[in-house]
């Protein structure tokens, strides 16, 4: 899928270009772009942050190319924006920019990670034995899918047939 991602750092200056350039397909608006281009000029982006930042780009633009294609807008999270969300969580992004980049309300992100963080105990951790048991944080893009699909199967209702086996054995 990323198939033209090179395995360089990527500059800031590149990386601003790229977004300013492609910001049509990206599907950002001009103040979504002055608030990921405050981001990217803060010294706190890191190289290695900045090029998952630029793979992120990458796999949007394909993921909108596909949407473009298809005749239905997305509404709720596919799997790729779950993938990204993933990707930039545990690359230390914050919340509201993962929400800026995806074009999606923050709450959304915020709703999403909490309800699909899997916590584990860290048995290495040097704290622990001061502070008693710490906890490690990860959210789960496939965890998050399959509750998704697990909440979709229970909400579609069955049809009165399947309910009442007396009325469909009268209609047979």
């Amino acid at each position: 899928m990323l198939s033209t991602y090179k395995n360089y750092t990527i500059t800031v200056n590149q990386l601003q270009g790229f977004l300013i350039k492609n910001s049509e397909m990206l599907g950002f608006n001009g103040q979504q772009l002055t608030k990921i281009n405050k981001l990217i000029k803060k010294h706190y982006i890191t190289t290695e942050m900045r090029n998952i930042l630029y793979k992120v780009c990458l796999t949007k633009l394909e993921i909108n190319k596909d949407k473009i294609e298809s005749k239905y807008s997305f509404k709720h999270l596919i799997l790729e924006y779950r993938y990204i969300i993933e990707m930039l969580y545990v690359s230390k992004f914050s919340n509201s920019f993962i929400a800026v980049l995806l074009n999606k309300n923050r709450s959304t992100i915020c709703r999403e990670i909490n309800k699909n963080l899997i916590v584990y105990e860290d048995l290495n951790s040097i704290k622990s034995y001061k502070k008693g048991v710490q906890y490690i944080k990860h959210y789960s893009a496939n965890e998050g899918q399959k509750n998704y699909d697990k909440m979709r199967a229970n909400s579609i209702k069955p049809f009165k047939l399947e309910k009442d086996l007396v009325l469909a054995e009268a209609i047979k």
